[in-house]
């Protein structure tokens, strides 16, 4: 069966599909992987095929729109500024899948921000479409939505908030959708469920039920399935700068940001270093789309190394979490218990189960 999975946005938006696209090439599909043209090296070297879509997220979040977006102070001024740049780019984004699409394939596995596009073009072709999601959207009494950040509402404040996101999130799609519709000669739709998606759509999550369980109020359609771990590209060794770092004391810790662009990436980058001095530990600063750097007898920093590999070999990943996080992450054995017993569980789960079932279903 011939595959597209269709995503959008920074690295961490494309990086899991990799490894879920090379498990369904070892089970007989052809796959090909619709992104940005960023990412085209990283995709083609797992040996899927790509089709490129419009639209550079580093050069975006680099924009002054972009960086209005990282000084951000406050869940509700996000959201605004995303919005804002989601809707400028969503035309070109929605032209850019319509040409993937026509390209041929006999269904379409896509993430949350291309399931409108998918879903109006798979109802134009009478093709199957499949949300292959990396986070929960759906309305539940179990949490709130995760883009606000807060804490449980209560049932019916967690659903409300879900809901009142997705009347927020309206515009960023309709007017590119409702173009695409009037050039498929479909009929007007309004945006009344998630994304405005029909009824009885299919969402699988890439994420653990151990991590997040599957809220009992979700629709059938709707299943959480493990994760789809990113595939590590063909042939990758480490420098050997890094392995010499990481032999030559007790285990580092970790800093990365991944494809956040800091608006000032040397005063990150300063914090950082001086947390660690502080927690009194080595430490490996990942580079990333900000550009951060730090080194010294103690500190190396790194570009794109595969986390499967270099996790295990640290004491402790702390995104944002500076010198006392650090110091607790480091210095209480019970974390560190938890985090290796939790890792053997998520091992032990096949997350591309369901979506391979999904496609012999179709087949």
């Amino acid at each position: 069966m011939r595959v597209l999975i269709v995503t959008a946005g920074s690295w961490g938006d494309v990086a899991p599909y990799t490894g879920l696209g090379v498990r369904l090439n070892s089970a007989g599909h052809e796959v090909a992987v619709a992104t940005h043209e960023r990412f085209h090296d990283a995709v083609t070297a797992c040996g899927l095929d790509f089709r490129p879509l419009p639209v550079d997220p580093r050069q975006e979040l680099a924009s002054a729109a972009g960086q209005d977006l990282a000084r951000s102070m406050s869940p509700a001024v996000a959201m605004a500024r995303l919005m804002r740049m989601a809707r400028a780019f969503m035309p070109r984004l929605a032209a850019g899948v319509c040409d993937a699409v026509q390209q041929g394939t006999d269904v379409v596995l896509t993430s949350t921000i291309t399931d409108p596009i998918c879903s109006t073009l798979g109802e134009a072709m009478r093709l199957p479409v499949i949300g292959v999601y990396l986070q929960p959207i759906q309305p539940t009494t179990a949490f709130p939505p995760l883009i606000t950040r807060a804490r449980s509402m209560g049932a019916f404040g967690n659903r409300l908030a879900a809901h009142a996101l997705w009347v927020g999130t309206e515009p960023i799609f309709t007017p590119a959708v409702g173009k695409l519709r009037r050039e498929l000669r479909l009929p007007r739709q309004r945006f009344g469920g998630p994304l405005g998606l029909p009824r009885g759509h299919t969402v699988l999550h890439g994420f653990s039920p151990r991590i997040v369980p599957r809220p009992t109020d979700w629709p059938q359609g709707h299943q959480v399935c493990g994760y789809w771990w990113p595939e590590s590209p063909p042939g990758w060794q480490p420098e050997p700068r890094l392995l010499d770092f990481l032999t030559a004391g007790p285990p580092p810790v970790f800093a990365g940001f991944g494809s956040f662009v800091a608006a000032d990436a040397e005063r990150l980058s300063t914090l950082i270093a001086a947390a660690f001095r502080r927690a009194g530990v080595r430490g490996i600063i990942q580079s990333g789309w900000s550009g951060l750097r730090g080194e010294g007898d103690d500190l190396i920093t790194v570009q794109e190394v595969p986390h499967a590999w270099l996790f295990p070999k640290t004491a402790a990943v702390t995104p944002q979490r500076l010198s006392e996080a650090i110091v607790t992450a480091t210095r209480n054995p019970a974390l560190g218990t938890s985090a290796r017993r939790l890792a053997r569980d998520l091992a032990e789960e096949d997350g591309a189960r369901d979506v391979l079932t999904a496609l012999e279903r179709l087949a």
